[in-house]
């Protein structure tokens, strides 16, 4: 075989070897619908839950709706069927962490200021992008953006049950009433682990066994005393 056969072959197991390495460490990402109770093209309940300021007519109102991810992700958007009844036109909506299965105000991961009208699916977009991790429930709230806002967070049509209601000053649970209408989207990233440190030593005694056996041979067939020349690929190894 000529010089130009072994060089071919020396590039081609170090080109194995780094391949074997980089796969391991390749990720996919995709967009991931994390919760929806929006029904097919995004229908929902005429009828809502009060979201109410206190100088709108009766009690301060907040609603909140829970969903927990089945895989880690990062927050995309949010999605509500809402409506403007009286007030101001517009609403707070937070992404809330969960404490004891209530929604925890002392941990906002992002919130948003969004000015509605008549009833329709209304969007807000994440800037922060905050991490969604696998099996933790969070919570989408909706709270009144001015003292005389009255809103509305209709209610799906989908029989989904379930939502957190704070008027009286705490969350409470109301596990079998609809829950609002509501989608959340967010960026799956699944990372293929790292091979283990035994199997990169593999990969790389491997390469250099047949790196070792090119050399022998080439060193075989040309014969005692001889030796690459300067700058060649075998020489340089």
């Amino acid at each position: 075989m000529g010089l130009n056969g072994y060089r071919t072959r020396l590039r081609t197991a170090v080109v194995v070897a780094a391949c074997l390495m980089l796969a391991a460490s390749q990720a996919h990402a995709g967009t991931v619908v994390v919760a929806d109770t929006l029904g097919p093209g995004d229908s929902y309940s005429g009828g809502s839950w009060s979201v109410r300021g206190p100088d709108s007519g009766s009690v301060n109102q907040n609603i909140a709706a829970s969903f927990t991810p089945t895989s880690d992700a990062t927050l995309d958007s949010v999605d509500l069927a809402l409506v403007l009844n009286a007030g101001t036109s517009s609403v707070l909506v937070r992404l809330l962490a969960d404490s004891a299965g209530l929604p925890d105000e002392a941990s906002v991961l992002e919130s948003w200021t969004l000015s509605i009208g008549a009833s329709s699916v209304y969007s807000v977009s994440s800037v922060v992008g905050p991490t969604l991790t696998q099996g933790t429930k969070y919570w989408v709230g909706v709270f009144p953006g001015a003292s005389d806002t009255w809103a509305g967070w209709h209610l799906n049509d989908q029989g989904f049950t379930g939502f957190a209601v704070k008027s009286t000053g705490a969350w409470s649970s109301v596990p079998s009433e609809s829950t609002p209408a509501f989608r959340v989207t967010a960026t799956e990233v699944s990372v293929v682990p790292l091979p283990s440190s035994a199997l990169i030593g593999v990969c790389l005694l491997g390469a250099l066994f047949v790196i070792g056996r090119l050399r022998s041979e080439r060193e075989h067939q040309a014969g005692p005393g001889w030796t690459a020349p300067r700058g060649s690929v075998v020489d340089d190894i």
